[in-house]
């Protein structure tokens, strides 16, 4: 089998994924993962495969026959991602993409394929509250015919003054446009000892 775009370094790891973002109104079909967390069907790029290959297989694998319901399937949103698992580093390139499924039958609660996630839809307002990645849709659905490109910076701090001037240095960048929020994973900015950057450089 054809391994997956998830290289190790010294410094850390190195992951291409896809995902797929299925509107149904104002709700997304997410992945309620067995920790608790939701994230978008789709997965890994595996070598010599192509992004829409990939994202095609991984919906087949995950929806099964209702895949063939979907329409659109547009890239909205290029991601670059770093963060830290368990004092590892990941460096995670990401491409979403945009599709209506409003055709789906599928309900919340539906086992995928190994019987250990299960699949939900989750309103817009209900993803605010929720540990769920990717982290731009707590801001919202990406609107349709328009590609974002992001990135996501997720860093520590040693102690609470270097956490003190990065609040300085956030607002430099603000004011000029770079930063466009900051989250922790519980949703509130500079907490603790852990903040995540969300910088546009792209319409």
């Amino acid at each position: 089998m054809t391994g997956d775009l998830s290289v190790k370094f010294a410094e850390g790891m190195l992951n291409v994924r896809v995902g797929a973002l299925l509107v149904r109104g104002n709700s997304v079909l997410m992945v309620n993962g067995s920790h608790g967390d939701y994230y978008t069907v789709g997965g890994r790029v595996r070598f010599g495969e192509t992004m829409q290959s990939a994202l095609m297989r991984e919906i087949s694998e995950e929806l099964g026959n209702e895949a063939e319901l979907l329409q659109g399937g547009e890239l909205c949103v290029l991601l670059e991602n770093f963060f830290r698992i368990d004092g590892v580093k990941f460096h995670e390139l990401s491409a979403y993409y945009l599709f209506d499924a409003s055709a789906l039958t599928v309900k919340s609660g539906v086992y995928v394929c190994d019987e250990k996630e299960t699949l939900q839809w989750i309103s817009v307002d209900e993803m605010k509250d929720l540990k769920l990645y990717p982290l731009f849709l707590k801001e919202g659905i990406p609107p349709k015919g328009e590609i974002k490109f992001l990135s996501i910076v997720e860093e520590d701090f040693e102690d609470e003054k270097d956490a003190v001037s990065e609040r300085s240095g956030r607002d430099a960048l603000n004011a000029c446009g770079e930063i466009e929020r900051v989250y922790c994973r519980d949703g509130q900015p500079f907490c603790g000892r852990r903040r995540i950057l969300f910088v546009c450089d792209g319409a």
